[in-house]
């Protein structure tokens, strides 16, 4: 599969102390739905920006579609940007802000009109085309937004948090809007986030980006499940974090020994060094009963200290008897137990649910 954009050893500095970003090698594929995750501050808006030709790099080389873009300007580049503020013409109606563009670009009024319905009908508003913004509401705006853009037909969309203004319940049907709407297009989306759940739910593959640098790259799957680095699997979701010494090797298996006294194993990813080290576990991975699984390899037994019900789910918070804390997290249904606070339990997980992390 080819790149529709590439970005070689990109940096970005403002003036002589602010690194935005640092030697960035970035591959994105065609047709696939691509997120930028991060805090804010981390460069994920300045590798967006650099991409649409807002922002020079100081050092490196950007291409889109295989041409270099280093002489290009943003208007002669084949991309296009939705922002989170719509930036819609208030002045306009729905169907002038979407031909905006095209009526730039002198492309015949028949096509104008052929292709502003079609994007219309691709984003779910047809019969909207004579109403103004201001009688829209917040979805119904972003998606004139991301019409205005996809009527272009550019080779690459980016979107820069184009659901932070929206509500929850609104912004998690627009989730699943954008990729039918990218699906159904087939054009590769470049899409910044702070959002980790938003980047699980949509993206083919993520590139989780701390203090200016790429931390890792994956599919959705694999940034959750396998995380390298403490930032990620901190950032992505709850994780249990279990600091301690790497002992050495029990055949594919790592054998590691934590600072409150847990003997853990786990599968042996890579090269692996003796010394101090930090494990994660998934809080979800975890089981809790009154005694262990007879078996159970990874186990310890605690006291319950705390209780939060979520309603699909509690989050059990136990401290063992070297003094780590624990969350345990448990779907609720009729068959399951209450732990109350005090309650003493035992708890194990899988070898598989264990990662010994990069730093």
């Amino acid at each position: 599969m080819s790149d529709d954009v590439t970005l070689a050893g990109v940096s970005k500095r403002f003036g002589a102390d602010v690194v935005a970003l640092e030697s960035l090698d970035l591959s994105i594929r065609k047709g696939e739905f691509f997120s930028l995750l991060g805090p804010s501050g981390c460069g994920k808006t300045t590798t967006l920006r650099i991409i649409a030709g807002f922002e020079t790099p100081t050092a490196g080389e950007v291409y889109v579609g295989g041409e270099n873009m280093a002489d290009r300007p943003p208007n002669k580049r084949p991309v296009n940007t939705v922002f989170q503020s719509y930036a819609l013409f208030q002045h306009m109606n729905v169907y002038d802000n979407i031909a905006f563009g095209l009526q730039q670009r002198k492309v015949p009024k028949a096509e104008i009109k052929q292709r502003v319905e079609a994007a219309l009908r691709l984003v779910r508003l047809e019969g909207y085309g004579r109403r103004r913004p201001r009688e829209l509401s917040g979805g119904q705006q972003q998606r004139v937004a991301l019409a205005r853009a996809v009527v272009n037909r550019p080779t690459v969309l980016l979107l820069d948090e184009p659901l932070g203004a929206l509500d929850l319940k609104l912004r998690k049907e627009m989730q699943l809007e954008l990729k039918s709407i990218q699906h159904e297009l087939g054009t590769t989306f470049v899409y910044v986030t702070h959002d980790q759940e938003e980047a699980l739910t949509m993206s083919d593959r993520i590139a989780v980006m701390n203090r200016a640098r790429l931390e890792q790259i994956g599919e959705p799957s694999e940034i959750y499940e396998r995380p390298r680095t403490r930032f990620v699997a901190d950032f992505i979701g709850i994780t249990n974090f279990f600091s301690g010494q790497v002992q050495g090797l029990d055949g594919d298996r790592v054998r590691f020994l934590s600072d409150g006294g847990l003997n853990l194993c786990m599968p042996r990813s890579g090269s692996v060094k003796s010394g101090p080290s930090t494990v994660a576990v998934r809080p979800e991975k975890i089981k809790i009963a009154e005694q262990a699984h007879i078996g159970a390899v990874n186990r310890c037994e605690g006291v319950v200290e705390d209780v939060v019900y979520l309603g699909s789910t509690s989050h059990h918070r136990v401290r063992t008897s070297g003094g780590e804390t624990i969350i345990v997290l448990r779907q609720n249904d009729s068959g399951t137990a209450v732990f109350a606070p005090g309650s003493r339990v035992s708890l194990w997980w899988e070898p598989e649910s264990t990662h010994l992390l990069e730093d």
